[in-house]
This record gives C-alpha cells, sequence and structure tokens, in this order.
C-alpha cells in the first residue's frame, strides 16, 4: 500500500480530476498534487531533493505528442535524486479527454460538462464545483479510465494506471 505519494499532472484538469477521486471514499491514492507537465519540462533538481524517503511519485501524463526524451530524463533522475522511492507511471492515451470519454457513458467529452464545443470543455471542467458528483452521473467508471496501454514511443513506458486505484 502507498501511504506517501506526488501527483505530477499535466494541467489544471488532470489536477482537479485527482483531486475529484481522492474524495471520500478515495477511489485513488491520495497525496499532494502538482502541476508539471513530465513530457516538456523537467522536474528542477531542488524540487526533486525535497520529496521524502518511501514516497511513490506518479506521473500523469498525455501521449498524443510523440516525445519521450524528457520524461525518461525525469523517471531517471527521480531515480537518481529521490532515495527509496517509487515512481508510477499513467498514461492518458492518447489524452486526458479521451480517457473520459473512455471511462464513462459519453461519446463526447463535451457531454460532460455541457460544453458548447470540446475546445470549451477544459474550461468549463475546471470550473466544476463537484466534478466526482458529475462523472458519476455519467457512469464514471474507475476500473476504464487509465487503462489502455501506451503505444508508438511511448510503448517502453510502462501503465500503472491500476496501481493507483484503491
Amino acid at each position: 500500500m502507498i501511504r506517501n505519494c506526488i501527483y505530477y499532472v499535466e494541467g489544471e484538469c488532470e489536477k482537479k480530476l485527482i483531486g475529484a477521486l481522492k474524495e471520500q471514499p478515495a477511489l485513488i491514492y491520495t497525496g499532494k498534487v502538482k502541476v508539471r507537465n513530465v513530457v516538456s519540462e523537467l522536474i528542477p533538481r531542488s524540487e526533486l531533493l525535497t520529496i521524502k524517503r518511501d514516497t511513490a511519485v506518479i506521473l500523469v501524463f498525455d501521449t498524443d505528442i510523440p516525445k519521450t526524451d524528457l520524461l525518461n530524463k525525469n523517471i531517471a533522475n527521480l531515480k537518481k535524486f529521490c532515495s527509496a522511492v517509487k515512481v508510477l507511471t499513467v498514461a492518458q492515451v492518447p489524452d486526458f479527454e479521451s480517457e473520459l470519454v473512455r471511462s464513462t457513458d459519453v461519446k463526447n467529452v463535451s457531454e460532460i460538462t455541457k460544453s458548447k464545443s470540446a475546445s470549451d470543455f477544459k474550461r468549463d471542467f475546471c470550473r466544476l464545483t463537484d466534478p466526482r458528483h458529475t462523472l458519476d452521473n455519467h457512469g464514471f467508471d474507475i476500473d476504464k479510465i487509465w487503462a489502455q496501454n501506451p503505444t508508438g514511443v511511448f510503448s517502453s513506458i510502462k501503465q500503472n494506471g491500476k496501481d493507483i486505484k484503491n
């Protein structure tokens, strides 16, 4: 069982989703959530050195942009600079919106928030006051999110989505 964990998520929507899934009854492990796109930017060394021993570091990222060099460097740095951490990678295949469609009963992600368009969805999702309730109203299934293995350049990255679920 994971006791201490830190989530590094790509954006504010992922932060909102992780926060909602941590609400009681928690569907995923609880922990701090930091917004940092680990596919396009390095976690600063100064930040790595503050991660406590025996912490699970969970990297949540999209796979729609075929670029893994910084992701792999972040994983290597976590293992190098942080003592006794467990690094878990949670790939969103190919992105946040697709994961929500796959794990709910909607055909288009904009149905979740009743957004006028898919481009308005992220803004509207971040403004939700009770995203967990909204997702539950659309048949959200925790077993279907983060369950698909990444492909292409991300195929060497393990999908640990099931490992963060309670």
